[in-house]
């Protein structure tokens, strides 16, 4: 073993001892540990286990470079290339055919008998497995016997005193046959040990074989794929062999054979077994019987008619007639089938009914339900007298007769005559896909239990898997032993519907068992292959069948308790359930607020949510911090719930600056109200300004469209609250905003066709004035409720100036005219020359926006034949 060590250490190192042979170098630490004492120069190191850094000892300071990897190679190889030779054959892999890195024995005695006196053979192999160690030049086979006397002979040479074999490559196998003659009965130890050329183990390989008294033996073969049907005969070949052991077999046997009262077997049609027991002779010419030889084999034709269906056993015994005794008993089981019919039909069958199907088995329950499905339908069956299910396993093809019964008007199956597993599952076995119901759907909505209620809604669902997706568990509960059941209450969040799922322990399934260990009420889960049958009563049963259970979020909290917990940081990423109601409806998405309490949130993403909805919601929270506030947002999945109680949001509270930064110390998205704020400075920042706000003074920063503020103006404003800093507030969605006396207030004009007073189209020139205001119009009239501007030519303006126009709102009458213009200036009757005022156009709304310049004047042209309801005038008085 010391050479396959330096080996190893010469081949990871070989290329950089090449580099440096010769040098002298300080060895940090010699490979070779204590051996290596420090000295004034190391040894010399002919071993060579030190590697790249030299022989010098653990301490030594200049030791002499010993062998260089390719001196090591030459004198334990014999290569014969020079060393720029060697290094590019290992570079190469040129050399790996003396890369091994270990040997190992086997033998192979398990079919083997071994009689007193008779020769047995049994192989063994040697592996050379590859690795990073030269190659042996030769090994040695050495065989010992314990428990008696043995010959092995291997190649024709005795094992006893070792066998010499040629070396072996690098991943290697070679196998030879070994015969073996015992000359004592018991059970002998074979000790094979191999050596190499230096007479140190490889490996060594022991194994017990048993020597035993000889005998014969027999076997039948036959086919056993054949199907029966009730009185209806079926021939098949039956093969009887007698495979040579020893030197002695029967002088004088024959057969008995037996099988089911009422069935006829005939064999070559000689001997016709009516009465299920009779005779057939190997040789049909000596009745009395005839000696078996050894490697005796012959075939004779059987046919069966089996009486009932059912699985029948035929016994066959070697009776030998000299000892008066039987020999070797075989059976053979066969099983006969009636015609089946499908489970649609058996559903549609009336109770009593004997029917015979044939499906598969996709669930199974306790030690006496199980479900049957095919591709018509599904039917539960109650094994009464366990006369299968003990052995049924899921996926399983089952042959069943049985009796139509009916339990509060529902079908199964019970009262079992017989039942045969006809195809065993394997893993390419697949069942039909669970049936996704809605738990809150009207079939649902019954009382469990209840022999008075109707369930024929629940008829197409019976038996089958189900599936149900976003439910809550409202309660678990474990019965105690000896029962070990578990029970789930299962609820749909929108209605309320409930209904639970048993599990009986019973079935054993540790997988099941797994799933809902950890389950808590509270939870909202996907349930996968919960099966929906009858005991008593229709009930859900979780069995073995039982897909999966999937918690979709453990946390169900309202807005408030999300906003004040701990540890919320820890949810971030979770899925979650919120409840609260709609504040706001954003093109983002929406805040929703505490049913009792002041907290807010903003759920991002498309909803279809109206505000005052009183809500749960279903999505993945997301937790995230700037500089040093919090701020939480539901990344929307789905609405749970919409509660039926909607109500009338308006804003929490009002507060002053200090209040709303005193009561909220973090970012919350909640609809609040903030009175008596007196501006004390305004930034140069459009929508930025200050207020007082106590110790502080506030920044007020805010995000929607605002009209200018000056110092001394009291706000009353109606908002989202966004981020809260020391000294800062942004307020996201301002709804309303007044201005004391001290600054300017906005106004709203509007008119429509009964404040106009037009009459007809006219190329001249006609006023009407509303709310004291003058306005001019040509080619407009009043025609069946619409202000009509003619095609192209209409124009509609204002005579007397505004301070500074805001917005201008246009709603048709009817939704056409797709062209409308607005000119804005400073002069009365704008025209092209001036400012061109962009349209928003939502359904028959057009939105004209002043607020980037201060205009006193508009004109409206129609550009087509539009039919308008109302203008609305939005400005400074």
């Amino acid at each position: 073993m010391k050479k396959l060590l330096l080996l190893t250490l010469l081949l990871v190192g070989a290329l950089s001892l090449a580099a440096c042979e010769g040098e002298e170098v300080e060895g940090p630490e010699g490979p070779q540990g204590p051996e290596g004492p420090a000295g004034e120069e190391g040894p010399e190191g002919p071993e060579g286990p030190q590697g790249p850094e030299g022989p010098a000892g653990e301490d030594g300071e200049d030791g002499e470079a010993g062998l260089s990897a390719f001196e090591m190679y030459v004198e334990e190889v014999g290569y014969e290339g020079t060393e720029t030779e060697w290094l590019a054959d290992l570079a190469e892999g040129n050399l790996a055919e003396h890369l091994v890195s270990d040997f190992e024995l086997s033998a192979d005695t398990d079919d083997v008998t071994f009689i007193p006196g008779t020769p047995s053979e049994f192989g063994i192999m040697i592996d050379a497995v590859e690795g990073n160690h030269i190659g042996m030049d030769d090994l040695t086979l050495t065989a010992s016997v314990e428990g008696g006397s043995a010959t092995l002979t291997y190649d024709e040479e005795s094992l006893k005193d070792g066998v010499a074999i040629e070396a072996l490559g690098a991943d290697a196998a070679e196998a030879w046959d070994v015969e073996a003659i015992f000359d004592d009965l018991g059970v002998h130890t074979i000790t094979l040990t191999l050596e190499d050329s230096e007479g140190e183990e490889v490996d060594e390989l022991e194994f017990d074989v048993s020597v035993i008294e000889g005998a014969s033996v027999y076997a039948f073969d036959y086919d056993e794929d054949l199907t029966f049907e009730p009185e209806t005969e079926q021939t098949f070949d039956l093969t009887f062999m007698a495979e040579y052991v020893n030197n002695w077999g029967y002088d004088n046997a024959y057969f008995n054979v037996s099988a089911p009262d009422g069935t006829n077997l005939a064999i070559d049609d000689e001997d016709i077994l009516e009465d299920g027991e009779g005779t057939f002779l190997y040789d049909e010419d000596d009745e009395e019987g005839v000696e078996i030889a050894h490697d005796f084999e012959e075939t004779y034709s059987v046919d069966l008619e089996f009486p009932v269906s059912g699985v029948h056993t035929v016994t066959f015994e070697l009776y030998d007639a000299d000892a008066g005794e039987v020999v070797e008993t075989f059976t053979m089981d066969f099983a006969t089938y009636e015609e089946t019919v499908s489970i649609e039909d058996a559903l549609a069958m009336d109770s009593g009914e004997s029917v015979v199907v044939e499906a598969q088995v996709v669930d199974h329950f306790t030690n006496r339900y199980f479900t049957l499905q095919d591709d018509t339908g599904a039917i539960s069956a109650f094994d009464s007298n366990s006369l299968v299910s003990g052995d049924i396993a899921i996926g399983d093809t089952l042959y069943l007769e049985a009796e139509v019964e009916e339990i509060f008007g529902l079908t199964r199956l019970s009262g079992f005559v017989f039942g045969d597993i006809t195809t065993e599952a394997d893993e390419e076995t697949t069942r039909p896909d669970p049936v996704t119901v809605d738990l809150g759907s009207d079939a649902f909505d019954v009382d469990w239990g209840d022999e008075d209620e109707d369930y024929a809604d629940l008829e197409e669902y019976m038996s089958h898997r189900l599936s149900m997706d976003h439910v809550l568990i409202k309660e678990v509960e474990y019965w105690p032993a000896p029962s070990d059941q578990v029970d789930l209450v299962f609820e749909d969040p929108e209605t309320g519907q409930e209904i639970t799922a048993r599990y009986d322990n019973s079935v054993g399934d540790a997988d099941v068992v797994d799933m809902l260990e950890d389950l808590e009420a509270g939870m909202l889960v996907n349930v996968e292959g919960a099966t929906l049958f009858w005991d008593e009563y229709p009930q859900l049963r979780i069995g073995s069948g039982f897909d999966n259970l999937e918690v979709v979020s453990e946390y169900n909290m309202t807005v408030a308790e999300f906003v004040n917990h701990e540890e919320v940081e820890d949810l971030d990423g979770e899925s979650v359930l919120v409840e609260g109601f709609v504040t706001r409806v954003t093109d983002d998405g929406v805040y929703i607020q505490d049913p009792e309490e002041n907290r807010g949130l903003f759920v991002e993403g498309s909803t279809g949510l109206d505000v005052g909805d009183h809500v749960t919601l279903l999505g993945d929270l997301k937790v995230e911090t700037f500089y040093g506030n919090r701020t939480l947002t539901l990344e929307y999945e789905d609405t749970l719930i919409t509660e039926d109680d909607t109500v009338e949001v308006e804003p929490v509270t009002a507060y002053t600056a200090e209040e709303l930064a005193d009561n909220h110390p973090y970012t919350e998205s909640l609809y609040a109200a903030a009175a008596d704020m007196e501006v004390i400075r305004v930034s140069e920042q459009q929508g930025v300004f200050f207020v007082e706000g106590g110790e502080h003074d506030f920044r007020i920063e805010l995000t929607d469209e605002f009209s200018d503020v000056a110092v001394g103006d009291e706000l009353t404003l109606e908002f989202i609250v966004g981020d809260i800093f020391h000294d800062s507030i942004r307020l996201l969605h301002v709804e309303e905003t007044e201005l004391d006396d001290n600054g300017e207030a906005t106004e709203t004009l509007s008119f429509n066709v009964d404040d106009t007073g037009m009459s007809s189209y006219d190329s001249s020139e006609q006023t009407f004035t509303v709310e004291g205001y003058e306005f001019g119009y040509v080619d407009f009239m009043d025609q069946q409720g619409w202000m009509q501007g003619s095609n192209g030519e209409g124009e509609l303006y204002n005579k007397d100036a505004f301070t500074d126009i805001e917005e201008i709102v246009v709603t048709l009458g009817t939704d056409q005219g797709e062209d409308m213009i607005v000119y804005a200036g400073d002069s009365e009757n704008p025209g092209s020359d001036d400012t061109t005022i962009s349209e928003d156009r939502d359904g028959d709304d057009f939105t004209f926006d002043f607020s980037g310049d201060t205009y006193e004047y508009f004109t409206l042209f129609a550009d087509s034949a539009i039919q308008v309801d109302e203008i609305e005038v939005t400005y400074v008085d």
